[in-house]
C-alpha cells in the first residue's frame, strides 16, 4: 500500500505574513509570492508529496470589494504556478477550491452561478 502525505493548511501557515489590510491570504499569490513559495517549499522539505495551491478563497465572493474582484481565474493560475514551482521530485500538486460564502441550500446562490464559479477557478488551476 502506498501512502501520500499532503501538506498542511497553507492559509494557517501564511497567517503570520498576512498584512492586516489583506482580506484573504490568496492575495499573497500576487503581493508576496515569495512567502507562498516558501511555505510550499517548507511543506515539501517536511515530507509532503501532495502540495495544494493557495487558492481556497479565490472565489468571486471572497474577492468582491478587493482590487482583485473579477480576477479569480488569474489568482488561481498564479496559485497553481507557485505550488508547481515548489513541487520537487515525486510531488504532485492539487488545486484547492473552497466553497465560497453563499450556499444553494440556504437559497443564497443558484446552482448555475455556483457551477460557473467553480468552472472559472478550475480553468485557472489547470
Amino acid at each position: 500500500m502506498s501512502f501520500l502525505l499532503k501538506d498542511g493548511g497553507i492559509g494557517t501557515a501564511l497567517a503570520a505574513s498576512l498584512p492586516p489590510d489583506l482580506p484573504v491570504c490568496d492575495l499573497l499569490n500576487v503581493s508576496q509570492p515569495e512567502a507562498v513559495l516558501a511555505v510550499h517549499q517548507a511543506f515539501y522539505a517536511a515530507g509532503a508529496r501532495l502540495l495544494t495551491s493557495n487558492t481556497f478563497c479565490c472565489d468571486p465572493d471572497s474577492l468582491a470589494g478587493t482590487a482583485f474582484a473579477g480576477q479569480a481565474e488569474e489568482l488561481c493560475r498564479l496559485g497553481a504556478e507557485l505550488a508547481r514551482s515548489a513541487a520537487g521530485p515525486g510531488a504532485q500538486v492539487a488545486g484547492s477550491l473552497g466553497p465560497g460564502w453563499r450556499y444553494p441550500s440556504k437559497g443564497e446562490i443558484g446552482l448555475s452561478e455556483l457551477s460557473e464559479s467553480y468552472a472559472l477557478r478550475a480553468r485557472g488551476l489547470l
